[in-house]
């Protein structure tokens, strides 16, 4: 498990939404998380 990473997908994650408030970015996020899971 990668701390840093998590962290990381999270800032990403919230800038990312409010930019674009896409829920196809949720899923791409989730992708990758399960990958690094």
């Amino acid at each position: 498990r990668l701390r840093g990473w998590d962290l990381q997908t999270g800032m990403i994650k919230r800038k990312t939404l409010k930019k674009l408030n896409l829920p196809e970015v949720e899923k791409e996020l989730g992708k990758l998380k399960k990958m690094i899971d």
